[in-house]
């Protein structure tokens, strides 16, 4: 058996910084949910304040959390903000124009469609 499947072998300290880097970013995701004040979200409070083709998470009437599209031209897009994966609060691409979650890397468009997984299912419309 090689070195790298014995279970007693000792990882390089790289390796554990790594992975403890990557643990991190996903506990993160979730806190941000969960605790909305413990990583710092682009949240505005108006949608005035989104800029014409950009998007942002505010709250709605309901004090939920929605993900706010406002295109140069058309109606807004509003749907939930947090990811039908596992529930991580997703964050706003402005490069790529979509919404990502930091979680697990699902990626949506502008109107809530899927574009990558692992979700299966795109975001569920929401109302301001």
């Amino acid at each position: 058996m090689g070195e790298g499947y014995n279970p007693g072998r000792i990882p390089p300290l790289g390796a554990i910084k790594e992975f403890a880097r990557y643990g991190l970013h996903t506990s993160e995701a979730f806190a941000a949910r969960i605790i909305p004040s413990a990583v710092s979200q682009e949240e505005v409070k108006d949608i005035n304040q989104i800029p014409l083709g950009s998007g942002a998470i505010m709250k709605n009437k309901d004090g939920k959390k929605v993900a706010v599209y406002r295109p140069k031209s058309g109606p807004v897009q509003v749907s939930t903000a947090v990811c039908p994966h596992m529930g991580a609060l997703l964050t706003w691409n402005d490069y790529e124009k979509s919404w990502d979650c930091p979680a697990h890397g699902s990626r949506f468009s502008t109107s809530g469609d899927l574009l990558n997984g692992p979700s299966t299912s795109p975001l569920p419309k929401a109302d301001l």
